[in-house]
């Protein structure tokens, strides 16, 4: 609860004291553990975490949040096994099935992430983050009509899902729609302005459609974001090249 308000030091606390009066309570480890996940500390997390499943090897949630460790520390056929156990002990464990998708098509297992995302949707119909991720996997194997299906429904269950706007704007880019991709950059970026990869790829999707100068400003502000992105950086020095060439000469 406290950590879900952001109250992280006042979390660790209360499952810091949890853990003095009750040492091996599997559920305050794996929470705890979580919670240090959540602060970036890998190692701690990990300690706490493999507590928790060794005190209780049957802990679905523990092994979840163990396959999130592992999976931040880059080891990802580790962190398969352990969200192969949770759905093992819980095979209605959303969650765990979503992270091993996630993670098997980081590895190109896309046909076995498409199976694992379509049965979390199962579990789940309504979640605007399995239809995205699900849309994901279909664009990995090319099938744009159907991925851009899945984003749909991701937008129509959460229209504040900025990432889900980005994907729409990818694959419309791709099969030519381009005013439409204009549209969903824009609208992901009211949500999420400080996207500099958002950013860029609207400058990219406008310098196509042959509007430079907004084009121009799309790459300046991704270069604001971050000074070193490569494709805003390359953008925004053909499209000011661009510009110079059909300015009309001095008088």
């Amino acid at each position: 609860m406290f950590a879900r308000l952001g109250r992280h030091e006042q979390a660790a606390e209360h499952y810091r004291q949890a853990l003095r009066v009750r040492p091996a309570y599997a559920d305050a480890l794996n929470n705890y553990g979580l919670l240090l996940l959540e602060q970036g500390q890998l190692d701690a997390a990990l300690v706490q975490c493999g507590k928790a499943v060794e005190l209780q090897p049957d802990h679905a949630h523990a092994h979840n949040t163990l396959g999130l460790v592992m999976a931040a520390l880059g080891r990802p056929a580790e962190a398969m096994d352990h969200y192969r156990r949770a759905l093992k002990l819980k095979p209605d464990h959303a969650e765990a099935a979503n992270n091993l998708a996630v993670a098997l098509i980081g590895q190109g297992h896309v046909e076995e992430a498409v199976s694992i995302f379509a049965r979390v949707l199962d579990l789940n119909p309504d979640s605007a983050q399995a239809h995205n991720n699900l849309g994901l996997a279909l664009h990995e194997q090319g099938k744009r009509d159907k991925a851009l299906h899945h984003f749909e429904r991701a937008l129509r269950l959460d229209p504040s899902y900025a990432d889900a706007h980005v994907n729409m704007a990818i694959v419309l880019r791709e099969m030519g729609r381009l005013e439409e991709a204009v549209e969903h950059y824009r609208a992901a970026l009211r949500i999420q302005p400080a996207d500099a990869d958002a950013n860029c790829g609207l400058g990219e999707v406008l310098e196509l459609r042959g509007r430079h100068v907004e084009a121009l400003a799309a790459y300046r502000e991704a270069l604001r974001l971050v000074p070193a992105h490569g494709p805003a950086a390359r953008g925004h020095a053909r499209v000011t090249l661009r510009l110079s060439s059909i300015r009309p000469p001095s008088q």
